[in-house]
């Protein structure tokens, strides 16, 4: 059996080149925006336990076995 299999790919006009060329620096200008967005943005500070009063009443209401004595 003669077979020729024959596969082309399509030729990108200049036309064609220059418009995927601009979208592709575009998305490239989107995507540094965001980084340089995300690392600009305030990074959430987690917020302050008080932990110095109710540590100290913690503490003082724990029984002592030895203050009886």
């Amino acid at each position: 059996i003669n077979c020729n299999i024959v596969v082309s790919k399509p030729e990108l006009t200049d036309e064609d080149k220059a418009e995927l060329k601009e979208q592709a620096m575009e998305q490239y200008k989107d995507e540094q925006l965001r980084e340089l967005r995300r690392q600009s943005q305030p990074k959430a500070q987690p917020k302050p336990t008080p932990t110095s009063h109710k540590a100290g009443a913690e503490i003082d209401s724990i029984p002592n076995l030895f203050d009886e004595l």
